[in-house]
């Protein structure tokens, strides 16, 4: 402990999402992520973009 390099990491993310199909849930989300981490020997930047398809299947009763 209290031996590494100091670093800085900054995380950036932001996210949009499109609600197809509102009974099963069904959602299109678009992701983009930024990453920058500087320490004392080198700065390293990182960019991901993710696309996904999302859907929650769950049973609800409510015939109590």
């Amino acid at each position: 402990m209290y031996q590494g390099n100091l670093s800085n990491l900054t995380y950036q993310s932001i996210k949009l999402a499109y609600l197809i199909n509102p009974q099963t849930n069904l959602k299109v989300e678009f992701e983009i992520i930024l990453r920058n981490l500087r320490d004392e020997e080198q700065e390293l930047k990182t960019q991901m973009v993710t696309v996904g398809v999302k859907s929650d299947l769950f049973n609800n009763y409510y015939d109590f």
